[in-house]
Order: structure tokens, then C-alpha cells, then sequence
């Protein structure tokens, strides 16, 4: 429901006056309360980033006639950080992800099937040393591993990757087997690939993320942010102007306008 009445208030406030085109500009801005630290936003007369997060941009829904320009969009929860950490969420956090695998510790985003097994594979291969400790012990034992076993128990699909694995000659590494699962599926960033999959389900996760709306008063430099299906009170911050160039700022994968309209 609360879906709804949000849907409907984007639409007719879209078809408000508009002034905002060709507008731009970054601000620095304070809400005033001890410990909360300056927030910086980067905006155009479509886009908004904020506090430089540059995965979630937001989307400019209109502009008003009295000097407002409104935005939606996604911040971070207070779980975000956290997720990202432990779940491969980003370059940095690829490490601790793949290790993981590597030794068979619980976590989120086990592989639940063949494919994903072999392309949890082919990011160790890629991130650890072909020499580290870590990976020759894998290669040794993964076959009394339960991730292997549970994707063998409950995918019971024909994989020619996957049965090398197992019934392949000693001499054929599995990071070669993983690796050319790689290249017939013509996944050319296993990372990349990883990045964009993990925070795809991490955005899904509870706390993760918070619907946002804000809106950037140019004429008094104040800003409003609004969390949405939440009882936290919308939060207003004073600004100042700072004299940079506003960067391109990237159009998000997945428009949340259209999602919720």
C-alpha cells in the first residue's frame, strides 16, 4: 500500500512546474547535531549524488518554481557497511570473500548450484596466488568439502566444467577448468562480475538500504532528507556552496522511479 501512495505522489508531483534544467552545483552541508559528520552533494538538473556514493545516484523526480529541485533514491542502512565487508560487495572485500570459499566457512551467498560453484571458483583462482597455501590445500581436499557435495546432491544437471572436476586427469587444474568455464560463457571480469551480483542481493538484505527522498533548496541552501516507510523523522541540513565542477554522474542500472512507478 505504502508502495502505492508513494508511486502516485511521484507522479503528480512530476508533472509539476519545472525550472531546474541546466542547474547545477555541489554543496557542503551540517545538520547542526554534534558527531554528524558534513555531508557533500553533487547535483545536476537530472542526477544527485551524495555523500559521494556514487552506486546509488539519485534521480531527480522535479523541480518547483520556488527554487526546489526533488530527488529519489537510495541511502545507506546500518547494516550496509557490514554487508559489503563480508560479502565480496566491492573490490576490497573480494579478498576475504574468496578465502572464505576456500575454506569452506558459512557464509552468505554459498553456491547453490554447479555454475555458481565454478565461478565461485574461478574468483579464487584469480584472486589468490596460484602458490598460496590457501588454494593448493582447496585443490587437495575440495572434494570432502559440503559446499562440493551439496551442489552435487542438489544439482543433479549435466556439467561437463563441473565433472572435470572431479573425474578429470590429475594433471588438469581445476583453475584451468574454471578458468576456460570463464571464457566459454565469455564472463570477461570475474570480479566485476561478483561486485555487480553480491550487491545486487545485498541491496535485497534487511538494513541494508534506506528509500530516500531529498530536496535541495537552491535559494536558502538547505536541504531535506526523508526516509521512506520508516518513522524516522525527515532531517534538515544547512549548506555552502563549494566551487567545483560537478563530475559526470552516472546513469543507475536500475531506475528507481520506473521500479516504483
Amino acid at each position: 500500500m505504502k508502495k502505492l501512495i508513494l508511486a502516485f505522489f511521484i507522479y503528480f508531483i512530476s508533472l509539476s512546474s519545472s525550472f531546474g534544467d541546466g542547474i547545477k552545483g555541489v554543496y557542503a552541508c551540517s545538520s547542526g547535531i554534534n558527531n554528524d559528520k558534513p555531508i557533500t552533494y553533487m547535483f545536476n538538473s537530472n542526477l544527485m549524488i551524495r555523500d559521494k556514493v556514487e552506486e546509488f545516484p539519485f534521480e531527480l523526480i522535479t523541480s518547483f518554481n520556488t527554487g526546489e529541485l526533488l530527488y529519489v533514491g537510495l541511502t545507506k542502512g546500518e547494516k550496509f557497511d557490514d554487508y559489503i565487508k563480508y560479502n565480496g560487495g566491492n573490490k576490497e572485500a573480494l579478498d576475504w570473500f574468496s578465502k572464505q570459499f576456500l575454506r569452506g566457512s558459512a557464509f552468505n551467498f554459498t553456491p547453490q548450484n554447479k555454475n555458481e560453484y565454478l565461478l565461485r571458483l574461478a574468483l579464487s583462482c584469480q584472486i589468490e596466488d596460484y602458490s598460496s597455501i590457501a588454494l593448493q590445500s582447496f585443490k587437495r581436499t575440495f572434494k570432502v568439502t559440503s559446499y562440493y557435495n551439496e551442489v552435487l546432491k542438489n544439482d543433479k544437471s549435466d556439467n561437463l566444467y563441473f565433472s572435470s572436476l572431479k573425474s578429470g586427469p590429475l594433471e588438469k587444474d581445476i583453475c584451468e577448468i574454471s578458468n576456460q568455464f570463464l571464457k566459454d560463457n565469455k564472463i570477461v571480469s570475474i570480479e566485476e562480475y561478483f561486485i555487480r551480483e553480491n550487491l545486487r542481493k545485498i541491496l535485497a538484505m534487511e538494513g541494508a538500504i534506506r528509500k530516500t527522498l531529498i530536496s535541495i533548496n537552491l535559494k536558502n541552501e538547505t536541504i531535506w532528507e526523508t526516509m521512506i516507510d520508516t518513522e524516522i523523522k525527515p532531517k534538515k541540513y544547512n549548506c555552502t556552496t563549494i566551487d567545483l565542477e560537478v563530475p559526470k554522474i552516472k546513469t543507475p542500472d536500475n531506475s528507481f522511479i520506473k521500479e516504483i512507478t
